[in-house]
């Protein structure tokens, strides 16, 4: 799936992405969710989720329906971790403390246990430098776009660690 961030000259950033079979879904996203986004970008291809945002993206769902009420309650299991995952690492960007590995799976799980996930899942400590290494990577890219630009990515849905 094609990924393109076009940066705008008055903050309405939009986000489009055009699937394998030629099906696309846009929106226009606030710029702190174009960070948001990236950190999705990081943890998914660097952990391999097929099924977190970009996954069920490549798959049909549409982008505007993420910004629904609710809409995080409806998600299957690995895209609700995700979202929860994302949080935690991107927590940085809110003013709090940074977490380290420990502190991630820490969090994950007592979210797993209130929400009764089946799955465990863990980000090692060389997984978490990495992620936040490509956060850092496309926050400079973006960074360095002019208006009227744009980020262009692709996601590997068969093995998302092969998107670039």
């Amino acid at each position: 799936m094609r990924v393109r961030f076009k940066k705008a000259t008055d903050g309405k950033h939009s986000l489009a992405c055009e699937r394998t079979d030629g099906s696309q879904t846009w929106a226009h996203v606030h710029p702190a969710i174009v960070t948001h986004d990236f950190v999705h970008w990081a943890l998914e291809t660097t952990l391999g989720l097929k099924r977190g945002f970009w996954g069920l993206i490549a798959s049909g769902m549409d982008l505007r329906s993420f910004m629904e009420p609710g809409a995080t309650k409806m998600l299957p299991e690995e895209a609700a971790w995700t979202e929860f995952a994302v949080g935690s690492i991107w927590r940085d960007s809110w003013g709090q403390s940074p977490l380290d590995a420990d502190g991630v799976i820490e969090e994950l799980a007592l979210r797993a246990e209130q929400h009764g996930w089946k799955t465990q899942r863990s980000i090692s400590e060389v997984d978490l430098e990495r992620i936040r290494a490509k956060i850092a990577e496309l926050n400079g890219r973006w960074l360095a776009i002019e208006p009227g630009g744009a980020l262009e990515l692709v996601f590997d849905e068969q093995d998302p660690k092969r998107s670039r």
